[in-house]
């Protein structure tokens, strides 16, 4: 199942240029073999994404695996994490079994827990799962959040129109603020019809000229910025590339040549929330403190975290 948990560090806060999704527990694997090395807890930012690879083994599906992965990330809880299930990995054995250990976990950890996700609808993926099962799946996520009065970490791809008929829905069951629609790329009018319903949306990769577009029209309270590592980075080819200053390009090296203080090529870090942080900003044409400070408060606010003071300067920016 795609339902997850967001949780909470506890004495930390989220510094303005911090990552609202990052997959902590990717073991590295892609295409069957060991592509790069796992991420560790020696590597983080302060808010991150954990979950399985999309491309992970049918062991790691099962709902036993799932449950692992969310105990694994309240150990290594010092920080905001996400145990998450993608709506691609929809495919389970016990959906019912396991959204009930879900719960166990989410409500003997409270004090950890601040939202339910990854969760929602991926059209692009229907060789994972179809429709009919990731749309039956969502409902009772969607549902148990709303039983937990936590907010949503939600997936949307190639599917607004039923993936807002389901947020509508429950809507006047959903704990307000209701959430965060992550890696945002839709249109215009999709981001207009999430903004009217109360949600955030996650920005990252920003790909398209089209992407920059959408985003130059939003509201600077409503965003939160993201990496998605290891996925998702702003590469060369991305239409918001020429944003990114050489200060927050870092050294990358092959998965063979890896060693500790640089990347691996291919590979997106938490540290590249500053090329995010520069392409948001120059799209909205705001300063980049302005902008991380903006994202900072608006994550504190959708997660429950208590708002310190953030950096009184963004490297990186000039």
């Amino acid at each position: 199942l795609c339902t997850s948990m967001v949780l909470r560090g506890r004495g930390r806060i989220v510094p303005a240029s911090s990552t609202s999704a990052r997959n902590l527990t990717d073991p590295g694997r892609g295409r069957g073999r060991l592509s790069r090395p796992p991420a560790s807890p020696g590597r983080t930012s302060t808010l991150y994404c954990v979950g399985r690879p999309k491309s992970a083994s049918s062991e790691s599906s099962s709902p036993a695996a799932a449950c692992r992965e969310s105990k694994a990330a309240l150990h290594l809880c010092r920080d905001q994490l996400t145990a998450r299930r993608g709506p691609s990995s929809e495919m389970e054995s016990d959906p019912a079994g396991y959204l009930n250990s879900l719960r166990q976990l989410v409500e003997a950890n409270r004090d950890l827990v601040s939202a339910v996700g990854e969760t929602g609808l991926d059209y692009d993926r229907e060789h994972f799962a179809p429709r009919e099962v990731q749309m039956r799946h969502f409902r009772s996520q969607v549902s148990l959040a709303c039983q937990l009065r936590l907010p949503l970490f939600l997936h949307c791809r190639a599917s607004h129109a039923e993936f807002r008929a389901v947020l509508s829905e429950f809507a006047s069951q959903l704990p307000s603020p209701p959430g965060v629609v992550h890696t945002f790329d839709g249109s215009a009018e999709d981001a207009a019809e999430l903004l009217a319903m109360g949600f955030y949306l996650g920005l990252n990769g920003l790909k398209t000229a089209d992407n920059l577009r959408v985003v130059s029209g939003l509201p600077l309270d409503r965003l939160l910025l993201e990496t998605d590592a290891p996925w998702c980075e702003v590469k060369p080819s991305h239409a918001g590339h020429s944003h990114v200053t050489p200060s927050s390009r870092f050294e990358s090296r092959k998965a063979e040549r890896w060693s500790p203080g640089c990347m691996v090529k291919g590979r997106n870090e938490p540290a590249c929330i500053l090329q995010v942080l520069q392409v948001v900003a120059a799209t909205l044409g705001q300063p980049a403190e302005k902008v991380a400070s903006a994202a900072f408060a608006n994550t504190c606010r959708l997660f429950g975290l208590a708002e310190a003071a953030a950096p009184s300067t963004v490297e990186g920016d000039n």
